[in-house]
């Protein structure tokens, strides 16, 4: 991180965050279901960057998950900084990313990369709504069975 020079990236705030697929990983999840009710089932590699989602308060204590979904090709989650933190969050989300490789190479040892390199970020700003991007994490099964099924219809 640190792509704002006026943000302090260390510093009590909200981040949404997507980390894609490394080219020639297994998905890490399929979107099944209806529109009306999508189910995502994770693949055992999905399961495991679940799992490390949800361990972020364990790399450190000012770190809450808010809210994730884990896509087939794609993960987001919103995190909440909660107190001022020593190292940048993407500090964190290089762990994170570093032992998930660690843990799916342990089962899949052919699969060479699981993530691309970087990763995105955003952080809430005064006039955003945390439920905006709660809400756009959430919503993103839904999405795509939208542009699954009608391919010629543009959704964002």
């Amino acid at each position: 991180m640190g792509r704002d020079p006026k943000h302090d990236y260390k510093s009590r705030c909200i981040y949404h965050i997507t980390i894609c697929k490394a080219p020639g990983c297994p998905d890490f999840s399929r979107i099944l279901g209806s529109l009306e009710q999508p189910v995502i089932e994770r693949t055992r590699i999905g399961e495991i960057i679940e799992s490390q989602i949800l361990n972020f308060p364990n790399l450190c204590s000012s770190l809450q998950p808010l809210q994730y979904v884990i896509m087939p090709d794609h993960i987001h989650f919103a995190i909440f900084v909660r107190e001022y933190l020593s190292r940048v969050p993407g500090n964190y989300i290089g762990m994170m990313k570093v032992k998930c490789g660690q843990l799916i190479r342990a089962e899949f040892p052919l699969l060479e990369h699981v993530f691309t390199q970087d990763f995105h970020d955003r952080y809430l700003r005064p006039r955003h709504r945390l439920s905006t991007i709660i809400e756009y994490i959430r919503q993103n099964p839904y999405r795509l069975l939208v542009r699954r099924f009608n391919p010629d219809f543009s959704v964002v």
